[in-house]
């Protein structure tokens, strides 16, 4: 805390994530400095229902935060219930990151009405972190047994995270086909996600579970 800020606006995800989140929103509050929550990850509502020490632990971090802002209507409801923070909570809908987008999805609608025309291979795009809770095992598994099967498509993993090594070795280790086929891109700046999105004909996103996430907003403009 060398330099003093006025505010704070703090992205709460699961887990650890979102206990080291509280915490660092109880030390803002010893330095008087205001805390905005923005509880993002749809597994933490499954944590805030079944795990009771999680919710204990939750409540007591963030108990003196001056805002939270939810992206619907039942995590409000489970901050209410399970976490009985009362004050100051509001819904606020989830955002597109650039009007960028909807030019990208304006100038795809006459591409997408002639694809078969075009006699290409389809380009398939994911966008998240790369973690067992958002599928990324399911969506390998199957790209490679259409691959080995005879059809022809790209598929390109933009993101990062704790699965990155081991999908690349996956990838890695197989045949040429799907070595070529399946493209593990990483993150990259939001100009290059644009090109991403303005190239793909599919988006993918094979997740358990998810609030409202950026890149299904991001794609949905884009279609």
């Amino acid at each position: 805390f060398v330099n003093k800020f006025d505010a704070s606006l703090l992205f709460l995800s699961n887990g650890s994530s979102a206990l080291e989140k509280g915490l660092y929103s109880k030390l803002l509050k010893i330095q008087k400095v205001k805390t905005i929550l923005l509880p993002r990850a749809g597994m933490l509502e499954k944590e805030l229902v079944r795990n009771n020490l999680f919710q204990h632990l939750i409540n007591k971090l963030i108990s003196n935060n001056d805002y939270v802002f939810c992206q619907g209507k039942n995590m409000k409801k489970l901050f209410k219930e399970k976490l009985y923070y009362t004050k100051n909570i509001a819904i606020i809908n989830n955002w597109s990151t650039s009007q960028k987008f909807i030019e990208v999805g304006e100038k795809k609608t006459n591409l997408i009405k002639n694809l078969y025309l075009q006699k290409r291979k389809l380009n398939l795009i994911f966008v998240g972190w790369l973690e067992k809770s958002k599928g990324i095992y399911e969506l390998i598994n199957v790209a490679k047994d259409l691959l080995n099967e005879g059809y022809e498509f790209d598929l390109f993993l933009i993101g990062d995270g704790k699965e990155y090594k081991n999908i690349q070795d996956i990838i890695l280790k197989n045949n040429k086909k799907v070595n070529h086929s399946i493209k593990l891109i990483g993150w990259v700046k939001n100009t290059e996600l644009i090109k991403f999105y303005e190239e793909s004909d599919i988006f993918v996103l094979p997740s358990y579970i998810e609030g409202l996430p950026n890149a299904l907003v991001e794609a949905m403009l884009c279609a």
